[in-house]
């Protein structure tokens, strides 16, 4: 077996989990793995897509809830036992693409339309398709996957979406007099956002961890990809997790 490792900045543990995979005969490699192997939080797990497309990701989780990575990073040996016997199962999440301009890039939880300038607003319009969904003047705009309706969607008021689910959600951040909200639109279905008046800087941020400029007279297109994640999964956990998080 061949894996890449990525940590967490705050894990102390990482010689005693090389040594963990070392003796069980797995090579520590840093391109074309078989696997990778996060230990931390949602966002090593999105670090490691956005790094490793499509490879799976086994995830341990070291820290807080953490929604996307189920196993804990003491059970490691255990999980790895299961990986190498065939016990486990691959759970095939969907992505996002965006385009602005000639400028393309993908997703798994969310892509944010937002201001470079703090305490800006947006004056934009958002399509759907061919159907004009509005102007709004707003903070930004959020559009989310299954997996991503759990973190900055759902902190914005966003609903949550079961991962299976075959949508996308659409979710404004602090609209100004809109009496709408957020919105769960088809998978199949193009979001399209321009703007009806010059703005100092847009940015549009993948995951919150790749950024791109956009100017006012760009129009930005964010759809479902043709790529998708691969997560291992070990143990039925996403609803005890829900649980924790939201009851």
């Amino acid at each position: 077996m061949r894996a890449a490792l990525l940590f967490a900045p705050k894990f102390k543990g990482k010689k005693g989990v090389m040594r963990i995979l070392e003796l069980r005969g797995w090579s520590i490699v840093s391109s074309r793995p078989d696997y990778v192997i996060t230990v931390g939080g949602d966002g090593s797990i999105l670090y490691a897509e956005m790094k490793y497309p499509g490879k799976p990701i086994i995830a341990f989780n070291f820290g807080e809830l953490g929604f996307l990575a189920p196993n804990k990073e003491k059970d490691m040996e255990k999980a790895l036992i299961s990986v190498e016997k065939g016990r486990y199962s691959v759970d095939e999440r969907e992505k996002l693409e965006f385009s602005v301009g000639k400028q393309k890039g993908e997703a798994l939880n969310d892509v944010l339309v937002a201001s470079s300038v703090i305490g800006k607003a947006l004056r934009l319009n958002v399509a759907v398709g061919s159907h004009k969904l509005g102007q709004f003047v707003c903070d930004g705009v959020l559009v989310a996957t299954p997996t991503g309706s759990t973190g900055y969607n759902a902190s914005c008021g966003g609903p949550v979406v079961e991962p299976g689910a075959a949508v996308i959600t659409l979710t404004l951040i602090n609209p100004h007099l809109s009496k709408l909200k957020s919105i769960v639109l088809s998978g199949d279905e193009t979001v399209s956002i321009s703007f009806a008046r010059q703005n100092p800087g847009i940015t549009v941020v993948a995951d919150g961890l790749k950024s791109v400029r956009a100017s006012h007279k760009a129009v930005i297109a964010i759809r479902k990809s043709k790529e998708k994640a691969r997560l291992v999964r070990l143990t039925d956990s996403y609803f005890a997790k829900l649980r924790g998080a939201f009851t």
